[in-house]
């Protein structure tokens, strides 16, 4: 789920993260940031994390009727996120 279209690019993302950021160092948290997009890593290289580099992710389904599903609602998603 996203932000509505006509509110986007109000830095919305840009608040809501910097108060999570606050709210993780004044309670003692480690904060730590796993961007899933180039938005998502602009942001935090915005509220001033530094790049960590990529990693690949495995995803164990259990059964390979779960992991066809997976694989096609992934490519759904990355159709929309265009």
């Amino acid at each position: 789920m996203g932000t509505r279209e006509k509110q986007r690019g109000k830095g919305l993302a840009t608040v809501v993260s910097a108060q999570l950021l606050v709210h993780s160092l004044e309670n003692g948290l480690d904060p730590n940031w796993d961007a899933e997009n180039e938005h998502s890593a602009g942001l935090a290289k915005k509220l001033g994390y530094t790049p960590q580099g990529s990693y690949t992710l495995w995803l164990d389904c259990g059964s390979k009727v779960a992991a066809r599903s997976v694989k096609a609602l992934l490519k759904v998603q990355k159709f929309f996120a265009r």
